[in-house]
Protein backbone atom coordinates (compact mmCIF):
# COMPACT_ATOMS: atom_id res chain seq x y z
CA UNK A 1 0.00 0.00 0.00
CA UNK A 2 2.74 2.40 0.99
CA UNK A 3 3.81 2.48 -2.99
CA UNK A 4 0.36 3.97 -3.83
CA UNK A 5 0.65 6.87 -1.80
CA UNK A 6 1.25 9.93 -2.84
CA UNK A 7 4.13 12.16 -1.02
CA UNK A 8 1.21 14.72 -0.67
CA UNK A 9 -0.77 12.15 1.09
CA UNK A 10 1.99 10.74 3.06
CA UNK A 11 2.64 14.27 4.64
CA UNK A 12 -0.96 14.72 5.39
CA UNK A 13 -0.74 10.83 7.11
CA UNK A 14 2.40 12.27 8.57
CA UNK A 15 1.21 15.72 9.69
CA UNK A 16 -1.79 13.61 11.16
CA UNK A 17 -0.22 11.42 13.28
CA UNK A 18 2.08 13.76 15.15
CA UNK A 19 -0.94 15.93 15.79
CA UNK A 20 -2.64 13.14 17.41
CA UNK A 21 0.23 11.82 18.99
CA UNK A 22 0.55 15.63 20.77
CA UNK A 23 -3.29 15.40 21.23
CA UNK A 24 -2.70 11.89 23.66
CA UNK A 25 0.02 13.25 25.45
CA UNK A 26 -2.58 16.48 25.92
CA UNK A 27 -5.56 13.97 26.84
CA UNK A 28 -3.07 12.18 29.69
CA UNK A 29 -1.83 15.52 30.53
CA UNK A 30 -5.54 16.66 31.29
CA UNK A 31 -6.61 13.32 33.17
CA UNK A 32 -4.06 14.73 36.03
CA UNK A 33 -5.22 18.15 36.04
CA UNK A 34 -8.02 19.87 37.71
CA UNK A 35 -8.25 22.41 34.73
CA UNK A 36 -9.55 20.25 32.25
CA UNK A 37 -11.07 22.52 29.79
CA UNK A 38 -8.38 25.66 29.19
CA UNK A 39 -6.03 22.93 29.11
CA UNK A 40 -7.86 20.58 26.41
CA UNK A 41 -8.36 24.00 24.69
CA UNK A 42 -4.57 24.87 25.02
CA UNK A 43 -3.90 21.67 23.77
CA UNK A 44 -6.17 21.46 20.87
CA UNK A 45 -4.88 25.03 19.68
CA UNK A 46 -1.37 23.82 20.01
CA UNK A 47 -2.09 20.77 17.88
CA UNK A 48 -3.85 23.10 14.91
CA UNK A 49 -0.67 25.47 15.25
CA UNK A 50 1.73 22.38 14.76
CA UNK A 51 0.10 20.94 11.88
CA UNK A 52 0.17 24.47 10.24
CA UNK A 53 3.86 24.86 10.97
CA UNK A 54 4.39 21.41 10.16
CA UNK A 55 2.78 21.61 6.41
CA UNK A 56 4.23 24.90 5.71
CA UNK A 57 7.74 24.34 6.73
CA UNK A 58 8.06 20.78 6.20
CA UNK A 59 5.79 19.14 3.51
CA UNK A 60 4.50 22.18 1.39
CA UNK A 61 8.24 23.35 -0.17
CA UNK A 62 8.32 18.71 -0.71
CA UNK A 63 5.12 18.70 -2.07
CA UNK A 64 4.29 21.27 -4.81
CA UNK A 65 7.48 20.89 -6.86
CA UNK A 66 7.34 17.02 -6.93
CA UNK A 67 4.03 17.97 -7.94
CA UNK A 68 4.70 20.58 -10.75
CA UNK A 69 7.54 17.92 -11.92
CA UNK A 70 5.21 15.25 -12.41
CA UNK A 71 2.88 17.49 -14.19
CA UNK A 72 6.51 18.71 -16.28
CA UNK A 73 7.15 15.38 -16.84
CA UNK A 74 3.55 13.92 -18.35
CA UNK A 75 3.54 16.90 -20.34
CA UNK A 76 7.29 16.37 -21.79
CA UNK A 77 6.09 12.66 -22.63
CA UNK A 78 3.44 13.55 -24.50
CA UNK A 79 5.33 15.86 -26.70
CA UNK A 80 4.30 19.36 -25.53
CA UNK A 81 7.30 21.85 -25.28
CA UNK A 82 5.15 24.61 -24.74
CA UNK A 83 5.00 24.68 -21.00
CA UNK A 84 6.64 26.96 -18.79
CA UNK A 85 8.91 25.85 -15.60
CA UNK A 86 8.70 28.01 -12.29
CA UNK A 87 12.34 28.61 -11.21
CA UNK A 88 13.95 25.52 -9.65
CA UNK A 89 15.21 26.19 -6.09
CA UNK A 90 18.81 24.55 -4.86
CA UNK A 91 16.65 21.47 -3.33
CA UNK A 92 16.59 17.85 -4.81
CA UNK A 93 13.25 19.16 -6.99
CA UNK A 94 14.35 22.12 -7.78
CA UNK A 95 17.34 20.66 -9.51
CA UNK A 96 15.29 18.48 -11.02
CA UNK A 97 13.10 20.81 -13.05
CA UNK A 98 16.19 22.96 -13.58
CA UNK A 99 17.66 19.95 -15.58
CA UNK A 100 14.62 19.35 -16.98
CA UNK A 101 14.18 22.77 -18.57
CA UNK A 102 17.41 22.12 -19.90
CA UNK A 103 16.21 18.81 -21.87
CA UNK A 104 12.94 21.18 -22.91
CA UNK A 105 15.30 23.71 -24.18
CA UNK A 106 17.34 20.89 -25.83
CA UNK A 107 14.21 19.03 -27.54
CA UNK A 108 13.22 22.31 -28.95
CA UNK A 109 16.40 22.72 -31.00
CA UNK A 110 16.36 19.69 -31.79
CA UNK A 111 12.65 19.84 -33.00
CA UNK A 112 13.57 22.79 -34.73
CA UNK A 113 16.26 21.87 -36.61
CA UNK A 114 14.13 19.33 -38.42
CA UNK A 115 11.51 22.00 -38.76
CA UNK A 116 14.50 23.93 -40.35
CA UNK A 117 16.35 21.52 -42.76
CA UNK A 118 12.33 20.19 -43.76
CA UNK A 119 11.59 23.38 -44.74
CA UNK A 120 14.20 23.97 -46.83
CA UNK A 121 14.29 20.91 -48.27
CA UNK A 122 10.88 21.58 -49.31
CA UNK A 123 12.42 25.25 -51.08
CA UNK A 124 14.74 23.20 -52.92
CA UNK A 125 18.02 23.09 -50.47
CA UNK A 126 18.28 19.59 -50.18
CA UNK A 127 22.03 20.29 -48.99
CA UNK A 128 20.67 21.82 -45.70
CA UNK A 129 21.39 19.38 -42.28
CA UNK A 130 20.97 19.46 -39.02
CA UNK A 131 23.62 20.88 -36.64
CA UNK A 132 24.61 17.67 -35.04
CA UNK A 133 27.46 19.65 -32.96
CA UNK A 134 25.05 21.69 -30.99
CA UNK A 135 23.95 18.72 -29.36
CA UNK A 136 24.87 16.11 -27.43
CA UNK A 137 24.68 12.32 -26.41
CA UNK A 138 21.60 10.68 -27.50
CA UNK A 139 20.48 14.11 -28.81
CA UNK A 140 23.53 13.94 -30.86
CA UNK A 141 23.13 10.78 -32.02
CA UNK A 142 20.15 11.85 -33.67
CA UNK A 143 20.28 14.63 -35.22
CA UNK A 144 23.23 12.82 -36.94
CA UNK A 145 20.96 9.72 -37.78
CA UNK A 146 18.47 12.20 -39.10
CA UNK A 147 20.54 13.56 -40.95
CA UNK A 148 22.56 10.05 -42.72
CA UNK A 149 18.97 9.10 -43.16
CA UNK A 150 17.91 11.82 -45.48
CA UNK A 151 21.52 12.16 -47.12
CA UNK A 152 20.53 8.33 -47.68
CA UNK A 153 17.17 9.23 -49.54
CA UNK A 154 18.90 12.23 -51.54
CA UNK A 155 21.85 10.06 -52.86
CA UNK A 156 19.22 7.31 -54.03
CA UNK A 157 17.14 10.02 -55.50
CA UNK A 158 20.13 11.24 -57.08
CA UNK A 159 21.35 8.46 -58.58
CA UNK A 160 18.09 7.27 -60.08
CA UNK A 161 17.91 10.95 -61.90
CA UNK A 162 21.49 10.31 -63.19
CA UNK A 163 19.75 6.65 -64.72
CA UNK A 164 17.25 9.04 -66.15
CA UNK A 165 19.30 11.39 -67.16
CA UNK A 166 21.73 8.62 -69.05
CA UNK A 167 24.78 9.98 -67.08
CA UNK A 168 25.12 6.64 -65.23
Amino acid sequence: MGNRLTVRNRAVITIVAVVALFAAFGLSAVRWSDHIGPMAVEGAGFSVVLAALLWYFLARPAVEPLAELAQVCDKLAGGDLTFALQAGGDDEAGRALTALGRMKTTLGELVEGVNHMSAEHDSGDIDVQIDAEKFQGAYRTMAQGVNTMVGGHIAVKKKAMAVVKGDR
